[in-house]
Formats: C-alpha cells, structure tokens, sequence
C-alpha cells in the first residue's frame, strides 16, 4: 500500500510538472535579483521590467512579442530552436529589433521570423530564423553564428563593418546573403535555390565555407548580379553541372579567388543527399534529421578544420543546442521497481560558446 501511494505521489509530480512546462515562463535576472513571469505574455513584461544589464530567460514555448523594439542591453536566452516529443522549443510570434540603446545585447537559442539587427555589437547566435535584416546605417562588430536561416541575411548596403558571420547553414528557396561591405564570412553552408546566393556583396572576405546551387555559377559571382572586390579563399564549390571556370589563383569580375575546392559534384557534397529525385525538397526545407557533413571530411579550411558549418572555433553544434540547459532526453519507466521507485534520467545539454 505504501508503494502504491509512493508510486501515485510521484505520477502525480510528475503530472503538476509537466502541466506547468505547458505555461510558458520567463525568468529576469536584475542586480542578482531573479523575478519570474508566467503565460505568453510573459516576455513582453520581463522586457518592460528590465533595465540595461539584465538577463532574460525564456522557457519553452511560444510567447508575444509584438514586434518588440530592444532599445537596452540585455541577453536574451530561449530553450533553443530544436523541437521532438520530448524537447519543445522557444518561438518569439513576431519580428525582433535591437535599435539604438540596445549596443552589446544578444539573442540566443529561439525561434522567430525576422530578426533586425540596428545596432553595434549585437550577437544573434543558435537562432532559427527566416530573415536577418540589418537596417540603414553604419554598425560595426556584429556576430551572427550558429543560426539557422531558412531565407537570407540582408545587410541592406549598411556600412556593417567587422561584421563577422560564422557556422551558420542558410538553406531554403531562396537562401542568400546580399547587399554587405566587408563582411567577413567564414565556416558558413549555402544550400540554395537562388540563383544568386551571394548577391551584391562588395569588399568581403569569404573563407572556408560551402556553397552548393542549383544554378550554374555564371548566373551570379561572374555578372552584375553577383559579387565585386570579395576575396574566396579556401571554400568548396559545388553546383547542378558545370560552369567550367577556374576558381584557383585567378581573378572574376574584380573578386580573387585564391585555394578552393571547385569543381565538387553536386552528390558527392553532403551525407543526405541520396539521388537527385530527393534533391529539390534538400534544398527547400532544413531538417535536423538531415546530415549537412561533408562526404569529404578532408576538405579543410585556412585553419586546418573542415569547411562549412562544422569547422572553425565555434562548429555547428548537435541540435543547435544553446547556452541555456536544454532537455535532450527524459525516459521514463512505465512501472516502479521492488522498493517502489520510479527511475527517471533526464539528460540536458548547454554549449559554452
């Protein structure tokens, strides 16, 4: 008897706390000072009580952002972008902007359409977003990395210097980056439909990344559509057939195209790709269940890592999993044993970049 009211008190915690998981809750941590908000509406006032600083946690879930305009700083930390059955992620419903105040803040670890960064110093990193849109203006020293990015990164012609955009994996219908002056792009995956994934860029460094189309390069980097004055160094080519140029030690359109990796056949790139029948709905929609590695692990960057997301400093992490302690596994047995507990083993992961 006493291991069956054990055994229901547990079941009955268990119960309270997974309902509770269901309420969306914020965290704002102020002058060593933690104040909590419940429901959807939670963040928007955590953001109204917060001061330059402070730190924002958010749980799983989906909460109201209104567009939020982030005029302080703050970090901002979600549960991450990874969703299953047992592991819910962080959805902000509309467009986040860090204007003028907001120098030195950062978004980690959550889900939403459009991020805009309109200031110096942002750090946007292990997001699953559809656009990244910097506004007119001059900005230096902003960070992107680890994201996931399912349309493009919109420099808008700002003067965005020292910008640095790192281990991202840009993948979709039109997956893109355009419009940047000497952005500095390294370790990063293009799998795009476009036929100009690198679409007016003008004065940047472009190192150890893959950049796989489905168009021919004589659609972009070689014309008025593409690319001027860009260094390529150390980056893995690949496209559907051949545009029979010589991308090593050579000049195109006023960019300098030093060591890279062109021509590599469309399928022998990544792990996934299986035949071409399954290729269009690869390039169209990113998946975790996807393999982004290379087939080719050897082919190696300035650095002596792989090119694309997996290489470099800071890799392309499992699950894109953010600083914030995200649930990765949480099995349950269905009985007690013969002392009447229930075993449970929940396991979490964080990154420390």
């Amino acid at each position: 008897m006493k291991k069956t009211i054990y055994s229901l008190i547990i079941i009955s915690f268990l119960g309270i706390m997974n309902l509770k998981a269901q309420t969306p809750i914020v965290t704002l941590q102020h002058a060593g000072n933690t104040t909590v908000f419940y429901g959807t509406a939670a963040f928007n006032s955590a953001y109204t009580a917060s001061a330059s600083g402070d730190t924002i946690v958010l749980s799983a879930g989906t909460f109201t952002c209104n567009g939020t305009s982030i005029n302080k700083q703050l970090k901002i930390i979600g549960s991450g972008c990874y969703t299953d059955s047992v592991t819910m992620g962080t959805t902000l419903n509309n467009n986040i902007y860090f204007v003028s105040g907001s120098e030195n803040s950062s978004l980690e670890g959550v889900i939403c359409t459009y991020i805009y960064p309109q200031a110096s110093n942002i750090q946007i990193i292990r997001c699953l977003v559809y656009n990244i849109v910097f506004g007119n203006g001059n900005y230096s020293n902003d960070i992107i990395t680890g994201n996931i990015i399912t349309n493009a990164i919109n420099f808008t012609g700002s003067n965005v210097s020292y910008a640095t955009v790192s281990n991202n994996i840009l993948i979709g219908n039109n997956a893109f980056f355009e419009n940047g002056t000497g952005v500095y792009l390294t370790n990063n995956t293009i799998i795009s439909y476009a036929s100009n994934p690198l679409n007016f860029m003008t004065g940047c460094y472009i190192k150890n990344n893959v950049i796989f189309s489905v168009y021919p390069f004589s659609y972009y980097f070689f014309n008025s559509y593409g690319t001027t004055a860009c260094t390529f160094d150390h980056n893995l080519f690949s496209e559907e057939g051949s545009s029979g140029y010589n991308l090593n030690n050579t000049t195109f359109n006023n960019n300098t195209f030093l060591t890279n990796y062109y021509p590599i056949s469309d399928i022998a790139v990544f792990n996934s790709y299986v035949t071409v029948a399954s290729l269009n709905n690869f390039y169209n929609n990113f998946s975790f269940k996807n393999d982004y590695h290379l087939q080719n692990p050897s082919l190696l960057g300035t650095d002596g890592t792989q090119v694309g997301m997996y290489g470099g400093t800071t890799p392309f992490q499992y699950r894109a999993i953010p600083s914030n302690p995200q649930i990765i596994s949480a099995p349950v047995v269905n009985q007690t044993d013969a002392n009447g507990i229930l075993n449970v083993n929940i396991q979490a992961k964080a990154q420390n970049y």
